[in-house]
């Protein structure tokens, strides 16, 4: 990294009249050595008194006063009507703690390179600072859960933040000096000037040598107005994920990424593309299409250029960066969900809600030998016989109902859904490619006892269960949009201990399809599940009741050496202090959905 003496920083007016140069360009020391007075860094004393006008705090600057929000109105849980995410008062401290050397635009050996450093170090113990607030609207139409209002105080402060880079400009003496006055405030114009060097194959403008260095102090949360249900437990989760250290790798790691970024090719290609489309936006060129203002301005030839692509090591970090992300917000979700009122569970909800299509008929649950045209044949306790068949037990002792499900399972008791017959189990995000690969349950076969199956309305069925175990597995791969053969794998395992279960099933099912149905396709086990497919008109969960006795702490792999370290510190962690209510949090989900 190239580390120069000399500043060159922007004029300022010291304590007198005129700008001494010696005190302007020159660092303390030096600045002495030549007769100057500078007994403080010179940077930053102009960011003092800047701030100062701009704030009434010297060193702090208010970026954002009002209120910038973000509202939905699709939430996918019943209850929810709106949520709207605020940010307010975002102010930037400390940033006249600018440290030694400085270097702003410095020419260098070669004709058309300036050299660039800056760090914002540590004075009196505190380095620069971003501070924000944070609102959090829930509006529902629950008379049983409130609606709320959250504001959380955010503060971020950083040991060490320096950032060096070398800018090349090949700007034409011609072009500058008859540049028009006229156009003198007109961006695209001064982009003109600057030509592409054929010889070295460079754009007028580009950067190299891009190195930054981000060491994070610490991250604060604090509640403010803990309108929400959990909200003062996310204060306590930040503050164990900061002392476990994980934003300090997550700020290291995403350090590295913005240096691999713009030392790559998308940053000075994206340069180069603003530079060839300029004249066209400059009154005095030939290629000047008129006053185009940047709504109607065509970016379609930037857009082509994409979003960057990352190394191994950057996806790896891209990754963990969200899934830090994802540990609060999905902790915040489940606390919330655990300290919100319990809303009464109706299994009918379904069925009173259900608006029959014209002309259809239905087969009702309750009379199947006249909705069916079956007569007094389906009228003879068919759930009453079911139920008895499937609680039966074989000569092994099992459950009939378990030895059915056993016939379903693999060599080692898992179901394993195929995932080459979904649809859309993949999606993009940020120019990343996240693919489903594997769904695997397991546990299926661990039911220890069957409560039945009954009719309790015309097209709803409940039912309950207990089961000793179940098993989740996620396997998913990620990877670059631009690299399409280098992917990352990471896996997810979920395993519930102890469940019981009570579920009622609405079911509109035709009865004319029945009646059509042939008694061949009824012969083929393999045709029964597609046969009874056939008849649904409309089908829901209505209701559900989950109680898990325990769970243990998820599996998550995939990682790279470093970042899993970390990941796998977090869940010891965070899991051996919170486990227990993100559980029970999890299990109230389940029944809102």
């Amino acid at each position: 990294m190239y580390v120069p003496t000399v500043l060159n920083i922007i004029p300022y007016l010291t304590t007198s009249d005129e700008i001494d140069f010696r005190d302007l360009l020159l660092n303390s020391n030096n600045s002495k050595e030549l007769g100057g007075k500078n007994e403080t860094l010179g940077i930053n004393t102009f960011l003092g008194i800047a701030s100062q006008a701009q704030s009434n705090q010297t060193g702090t600057l208010d970026i954002i006063s009002d209120v910038v929000a973000v509202s939905a109105d699709e939430i996918p849980f019943p209850y929810l009507s709106n949520l709207t995410f605020s940010l307010m008062d975002l102010v930037v401290s400390n940033i006249d703690t600018v440290d030694l050397p400085l270097s702003i635009l410095s020419p260098t050996t070669e004709p058309h390179i300036l050299q660039n450093y800056m760090k914002f170090g540590k004075v009196g113990g505190d380095g620069l600072q971003i501070k924000t607030r944070i609102g959090l609207d829930i509006e529902t139409n629950s008379s049983v859960v409130n609606s709320t209002k959250t504001v959380f105080d955010l503060l971020v402060s950083f040991d060490t933040l320096a950032i060096a880079t070398a800018i090349g400009a090949h700007i034409g003496t011609a072009e500058f000096f008859e540049f028009p006055l006229g156009s003198l405030f007109n961006a695209n114009c001064w982009l003109t000037t600057l030509r592409r060097n054929l010889i070295f194959d460079q754009r007028g403008l580009f950067l190299q040598n891009v190195s930054s260095v981000l060491s994070l102090g610490r991250v604060e949360l604090a509640c403010v107005s803990c309108g929400a249900p959990g909200a003062s437990s996310v204060t306590e989760l930040v503050s164990v994920l900061d002392g476990l250290g994980a934003f300090r790798l997550m700020a290291s790691r995403m350090s590295m990424v913005f240096d691999e970024v713009l030392n790559g090719p998308w940053l000075n290609e994206l340069i180069g593309t603003t530079l060839d489309e300029a004249a066209m936006y400059c009154p005095f060129k030939e290629q000047y299409i008129g006053e185009v203002g940047a709504s109607e301005r065509n970016w379609t030839s930037i857009m082509e250029i994409g979003l960057p692509s990352v190394s191994s090591i950057g996806l790896d970090s891209m990754l963990f960066g969200g899934y830090v992300v994802l540990w609060i917000a999905g902790f915040a979700l489940l606390e919330n969900q655990r300290l919100q009122p319990a809303e009464p569970s109706d299994p009918l909800l379904s069925q009173r809600l259900f608006a029959p299509t014209a002309g259809v008929d239905l087969i009702d649950l309750l009379d199947i030998g006249n909705s069916t045209g079956l007569g007094s044949i389906a009228d003879v306790g068919v759930f009453e016989q079911l139920n008895a068949y499937l609680n039966g037990t074989t000569d092994d002792g099992e459950l009939e109902l378990v030895s059915l499900i056993a016939g379903l399972l693999d060599d080692d008791g898992g179901y394993e859904v195929d995932v080459a017959e979904l649809k859309e189990v993949g999606f993009v995000l940020g120019g990343f490619e996240f693919n489903l690969t594997s769904f695997r349950v397991e546990g299926l076969d661990s039911i220890s006892l069957f409560n039945g199956i009954e009719p309790i309305a015309s097209q709803t069925l409940l039912g309950g269960m207990q089961m000793d175990m179940l098993k989740i597995m996620v396997s998913i791969e990620v990877g670059d949009q631009m690299k399409p053969d280098e992917k990352t794998a990471m896996d997810l395992v979920l395993s519930f201990h102890d469940l019981t279960m009570e579920l009622a099933l609405f079911v509109a099912l035709r009865a004319g399809v029945l009646a059509e149905m042939e008694i061949g396709s009824l012969l083929w086990t393999e045709n029964i599940m597609p046969c009874l497919l056939s008849l649904v008109d409309d089908m829901e969960i209505s209701h559900v009741t989950l109680l898990v006795g325990s769970m243990d702490k998820p599996l998550v792999s995939g990682f790279m050496p470093n970042t899993a370290a970390m990941s796998d510190s977090i869940l010891e962690t965070v899991w051996g202090r919170f486990g227990t209510n993100m559980k029970d949090g999890l299990v109230l989900l389940t029944r809102r959905l």
